[in-house]
């Protein structure tokens, strides 16, 4: 049986964050406005993305017991990127900061397929590119009236396998 069909659906995405990359890269934009090399420290959350997609599935019965299928979507995706405590050091002296960062939205997409066994057990594989959304940043020290503010743009991707129970 080919079966081709509308459909929607609604995620919760959240991961931690590899601070590494965003250590290093501060700590360049710190040197390249003072001339000195401070030591940055940083403690974030969690990534959270919101996708809202629809479009179409395509379904086939290949064996009586087993189908295959695709799916393709396109959607909106919400996302909150994490706030984040920073500790910057320079010698003995040292100051903590707080990094806030807005919430953004950006068109997105998925792609994937997978097979259904029994009309009961499913296994997927799909390809969600959530776009790149532009968040605006505030990063403010405590102790200091200025606040550094910015905007950073983060693509992003996931590759998600779902094992499935239909009911």
């Amino acid at each position: 049986m080919q079966d081709l069909s509308w459909i929607s659906s609604i995620g919760l995405f959240f991961n931690g964050v590899d601070v590494s990359e965003g250590e290093e890269e501060i700590e360049k934009l710190f040197y390249e406005a003072t001339g000195y090399t401070f030591n940055v420290d940083i403690d974030a959350g969690r990534w959270y993305n919101f996708p809202i997609l629809t479009g179409i599935k395509f379904q086939n019965n290949f064996l009586p017991e087993v189908a295959g299928f695709g799916i393709f979507q396109i959607g909106l995706n919400i996302t909150k990127a994490p706030n984040y405590d920073l500790t910057k050091r320079l010698g003995s002296r040292s100051a903590n900061g707080e990094g806030t960062n807005e919430m953004s939205t950006s068109l997105g997409f998925c792609f994937g397929g997978g097979l259904v066994f029994n009309d009961k057990f499913v296994v997927n594989l799909m390809y969600n590119d959530l776009g790149k959304p532009e968040f605006d940043q505030e990063l403010k020290f405590k102790g200091e009236s200025e606040t550094f503010k910015g905007e950073i743009k983060q693509k992003i991707s996931l590759l998600l396998f779902y094992f499935g129970i239909k009911y």
